[in-house]
């Protein structure tokens, strides 16, 4: 999946395109920081990428990829489903989630 958003606002400026995804890095006088780091961080743990640009003369473009990828079946989440039995002992449905992620992968 592709996604570009673009504006013709005050942009990026010229050399901070690499920096401007890192944590902290900010041009606002009271920012965190933190915005487009936690961003490219969630995109990543997807297996994505987060890029960007600089458009000229105005604004700038965002982009990010995400692979496509057949998750199995739809499940519904209730109280029962929170926790599964895998083999002989429960497993967190997070782990139970990430583990069949991995065996995908």
């Amino acid at each position: 999946m592709h996604l570009a958003v673009a504006d013709t606002g005050l942009g990026v400026s010229a050399g901070t395109e690499a920096d401007i995804l890192k944590p902290f890095f900010t041009t606002k006088t009271h920012g965190m920081g933190m915005g487009l780091s936690i961003c490219r961080t969630i995109v990543e743990a997807h297996r994505g990428r987060l890029v960007a640009t600089a458009r000229i003369p105005y604004g700038a473009s965002f982009t990010f990829d995400l692979p496509w990828v057949a998750v199995g079946p739809v499940i519904k989440f209730t109280a029962s489903t929170m926790s599964q039995t895998h083999g002989s002992q429960i497993v967190p449905w997070q782990s139970y989630c990430t583990s069949l992620w991995k065996a995908k992968g």
